[in-house]
């Protein structure tokens, strides 16, 4: 059995995994009803301004945030446990003698990693049917937002196994990825460094670059940085098991 094979029967057959993912489900379906509701209570008060927000800048974007903050957790829990799981296993060592190539062993765990999407677009399709009855969505925008949440999906388990390979303890990777992602995400918040001339710091946090995939802006840059925050984890992560597999 392949690396990935084997790390999917392990990441879904795992109970946990599909207790999480059905609370969260529920946790955001709920919210997502309830921003719909207030939307439409207020709606004929926003109709009678000059320019009313549309549903899409009103509602799409805070749910896309809020899912994106959601996956943090689910990203760093199933990396923690894909890359962990070798070393308490005790098969870490027989894995990398087994591939010649350890950009094979990292690529097929990020693939593993990757199946979560199917998660992420399940709930941007049931966003996007809930708010259809509220108002007519922008298409450009919500391709935009499901182009930018799979970028931060790949950029997030990219990071977990970098920080995950470090540890020992699936405890430990997953708390410790959670507590720099979010650190990361933080970053991106309306005023953080301002007062200390730091505003530079926002392009340092994927939550600034979402913003503005998530309104509809195209950026190269946001693009890029995911694309190269991903290859460049990987390349880490790389460099990491090659020293392991060496016993250095």
């Amino acid at each position: 059995m392949n690396v990935f094979s084997k790390d999917c029967r392990h990441l879904w057959r795992a109970p946990s995994m599909w207790l999480m993912l059905g609370v969260l489900s529920f946790v955001l379906a709920w919210m997502c009803w309830q921003m719909l509701d207030h939307y439409l209570a207020i709606q004929p008060s926003l109709s009678q301004l000059p320019y009313p927000p549309s549903v899409t800048d009103t509602l799409w974007s805070p749910l896309l945030h809020m899912l994106a903050r959601v996956m943090i957790l689910v990203v760093a829990l199933s990396t923690a446990t894909i890359m962990t799981s070798e070393r308490s296993q005790k098969t870490l060592f027989y894995l990398l003698l087994s591939h010649r190539s350890t950009g094979s062993v990292v690529r097929q765990k990020l693939a593993a990693s990757a199946t979560l999407l199917w998660f992420v677009w399940l709930q941007v399709f049931l966003f996007w049917a809930l708010l259809e009855t509220g108002g007519t969505l922008s298409g450009w925008q919500v391709l935009s937002g499901v182009l930018g949440l799979s970028l931060a999906v790949l950029w997030m388990a990219a990071l977990g196994l970098l920080i995950g390979v470090y540890c020992h303890a699936t405890a430990t990777a997953a708390l410790l990825s959670i507590v720099v992602m979010a650190v990361l995400w933080l970053l991106g918040a309306d005023g953080s460094g301002q007062a200390y001339g730091m505003n530079w710091l926002k392009l340092c946090s994927p939550a600034h670059h979402l913003d503005w995939l998530f309104s509809g802006e195209l950026s190269i840059s946001s693009v890029v940085y995911f694309a190269g925050g991903v290859v460049l984890f990987s390349m880490l992560t790389e460099q990491k098991l090659k020293q392991l597999r060496d016993g250095s």
